[in-house]
């Protein structure tokens, strides 16, 4: 068909109207092409078919809806217009005519400048005519002179201002709003007072950066029981720093790092990548900050930070009821215990301590002092409403077997039978809830623990593995311990003897008085425990290269507990500042990589340990967020999104989560980027918002890239 003549009988130039066809064929090649010219007028068109084609695609683009032939035409012939713009076969020989919308800009300035020289001809034909009806020449000049000086302005307006236009804007800005709208985030709003308007705020990392750990680090789980990094599956139930619900939101693996040895004051390490992120305290500081493993480095490598520098401990408020036997007789037990003979024999001097185990061990057994001694035995035996159970023997005969429950639980638990420098802490306690475990630890320090004068409680035992299970109770319930070793000895018929190694736990913790239930020992230890416990850091180091795994969890403070109950940390900063600030003002996320539905699961995850999920729905329904999933969109898609939205709602923010996802125009991606960056900035001045990017960074080997490699002399 041929492209000039469509019945509508116009006598036009050749290459006026070619150029016409170009922009509206590359409009409909390429929608993205309309971010060259976002500034086309339709009516710039000398055909009024060509006019209706253009304004037709632009309000599609403007809308951020895609456009092709078939869309166009449908859109047509419901407004009526089809027909009068050549039909369904004109608009397809405009798109075959057209192999290319990269010369759109090209064309566009042909037509506007034919539409501007049409414009100037009609201005001095009215001149003209106006002479000729005898209007006064001095008005005839004017209406001239200001009707060329306008038309040469309308696409070159000056944005020249002189200084002092520029100082009194900042005055009033200043009165106005002297800081920017604030994240939520203390540190960053003291360094930036707030994401002022226009401003382009790229967040760069490296990808999941914050929470890397080796898959076979230990997590631990809301049950007490510890699970290796690389099994973590989404939904797990973590136990957390106070106790709230925290889950696991996310995961993402990042595949062979390097990794670190952290090591704390009182022994107890874990392992992370050098972008890992630490919740932080110093003296001189206000409050805890997020510091990365790298950072922590150079940090200790200053005196004035070395032994300064700690973690907050978790609360302990974890684990599960379940345990065979009351704690607090466990640890009196294993302290002052004989578990060797047929019967259960302890010793200790302190009644009170008597008093508490016959307490607690109710009408099942009873304790029967051994005369003239401190000793005692547990027995089921003359015990008021003795259990007994029923056994059938033979499959015929029943009789009446007496239990023993203490000695069957002791059995049970493994500890049966064995001596002093063999006893230990079944795992079991060490998984058990808080107020157990709290327990179990008041029994042993009753017995074998007691408070120094040094502001420290110690514990001592013959067994190495029951002073590392005390060890675990102190670190489970927040404190401060660390083993040391003591050799001791004794004197048998005058001569001085060797006898078994003491492991000696030294303990703080800021309510150390609570590990022990003997009033004396409480007391002393109420009057001398330093109520400031802080757990340093004290080496970091690096130790291997493996495969390395991050987590997100949804716990309000970001950290969860690694290996001996370290306290670590996760990062979720632009949700983060999209959620704060959307309480009061409206905010415009476009997620690239994640669906809304994922974005809006990690939002109720977020809130649902703190305040359950019905409260956290709610919460998010009171939000001003709005979020566009499209993948791989363009300037021009953001453009006429957030047009719409400020038009509906009013716009402060728009948060991009990521930078390299995004689509632009270049010959390689380095100018891809470069035109999106530049693109955004337009965005944050055009909206006058902040306009908040995410970014990853990507290492790069320096050596595979020719210009940088170092010639041999």
């Amino acid at each position: 068909m041929d492209l000039q003549k469509n019945g509508m009988n116009m006598k036009t130039n050749d290459t006026l109207i070619q150029s016409e066809q170009a922009v509206i064929g590359s409009l409909l090649r390429d929608n993205d092409s309309f971010d060259e010219v976002s500034d086309l007028n339709p009516e710039s068109f000398i055909r009024e078919d060509h006019q209706i084609l253009c304004r037709t695609i632009v309000n599609f683009i403007s809308l951020g809806k895609p456009v092709d032939l078939i869309i166009l035409a449908e859109e047509l012939e419901r407004q009526g217009e089809l027909e009068r713009v050549g039909g369904l076969q004109y608009i397809g020989a405009i798109v075959q005519g057209v192999n290319t919308a990269k010369n759109i800009k090209y064309h566009v300035e042909i037509v506007e400048l034919a539409a501007k020289q049409r414009a100037q001809k009609k201005l001095l034909a009215d001149c003209g005519n106006d002479l000729e009806n005898s209007i006064d020449p001095q008005i005839v000049a004017e209406k001239a002179e200001t009707g060329l000086f306008n038309l040469l302005q309308s696409k070159s307006v000056s944005n020249m201002n002189h200084i002092g236009t520029a100082v009194a804007e900042a005055i009033d800005w200043a009165d106005a709003e002297r800081t920017g709208l604030m994240t939520g985030l203390r540190d960053l709003d003291r360094l930036t007072e707030g994401f002022n308007k226009g401003n382009l705020i790229i967040i760069a990392g490296r990808p999941s950066q914050g929470k890397a750990q080796p898959l076979d680090s230990n997590i631990l789980m809301a049950d007490g029981c510890w699970k290796l990094m690389g099994n973590i599956k989404f939904g797990d139930r973590l136990a957390s720093i106070d106790g709230e619900e925290s889950r696991v939101i996310a995961i993402h693996p990042r595949g062979e790092l390097e990794v670190f040895r952290v090591t704390m004051s009182d022994g107890r390490s874990a392992e992370v990548c050098k972008d890992h992120l630490w919740e932080v305290n110093y003296r001189d500081w206000d409050s805890a900050r997020v510091v990365s493993t790298e950072k922590l480095m150079k940090m200790l490598s200053y005196k004035r930070y070395q032994n300064r520098l700690y973690v907050n401990m978790l609360s302990g408020d974890f684990g599960v009821t379940d345990v065979p036997l009351d704690g607090y007789i466990l640890g009196a037990l294993l302290g002052d215990g004989g578990l060797t003979g047929s019967s259960i024999r302890f010793t200790n001097p302190d009644q009170e301590v008597i008093d508490e185990i016959s307490f607690r061990l109710g009408d099942t057994s009873r304790i029967k002092r051994v005369v003239g001694s401190y000793a005692y035995i547990i027995t089921s035996k003359d015990a008021i409403s003795r259990s007994t159970e029923d056994v059938l023997r033979n499959g015929k005969k029943w009789y009446d077997r007496t239990v023993y429950p203490i000695r069957n639980a002791l059995k049970e638990l493994g500890l049966q039978g064995l001596k002093s420098e063999d006893k230990f802490i079944p795992d079991i306690y060490l998984k058990a809830d808080k107020q157990t475990r709290i327990d179990l630890l008041r029994g042993l320090m009753d017995t074998d623990g007691w408070a120094e004068k040094c502001a420290t409680v110690r514990y001592s035992s013959a067994s190495l593995k029951l002073s590392q299970g005390v060890q675990s109770l102190v670190r489970s319930l927040g404190g401060f311990c660390s083993i040391t070793k003591k050799q001791t000895s004794f004197i048998y018929k005058g001569e001085k003897k060797t006898g078994l190694p003491a492991y000696i736990c030294n303990i703080r913790h800021s309510s150390a008085q609570e590990f022990f239930n003997l009033p004396r020992k409480k007391e002393r230890a109420v009057r001398k425990t330093n109520s400031s416990v802080r757990l340093n850091f004290t080496s970091i180091v690096p130790c291997r290269i493996t495969e390395v795994q991050c987590i997100t969890v949804s716990h309000k403070s970001h950290l969860y507990v690694t290996d001996e109950y370290l306290v670590t940390h996760n990062s979720a900063l632009a949700m983060q500042i999209a959620e704060h600030v959307s309480k009061r003002e409206t905010v415009a996320i476009f997620s690239l990589e994640m669906p809304k539905r994922e974005v809006a699961t990690r939002f109720i995850n977020f809130h649902e340990s703190r305040v359950g999920k019905a409260q956290a729905i709610s919460h998010l329904y009171s939000l001003k967020l709005h979020i566009d999933d499209t993948s791989g969109v363009s300037i021009q898609h953001i453009r006429s999104q957030c047009r719409v939205i400020k038009r509906k709602h009013g716009l402060s923010m728009i948060v991009i989560d990521y930078l390299q996802l995004m689509q632009g125009k270049g010959d390689n991606r380095t100018q891809e980027i470069g035109a999106i960056s530049r693109g955004l900035k337009g965005l944050a001045k055009e909206f006058d918002i902040p306009v908040v990017v995410l970014s990853q960074l990507m290492l790069i080997s320096v050596q595979n890239l020719p210009e940088f490699r170092v010639k041999q002399r």
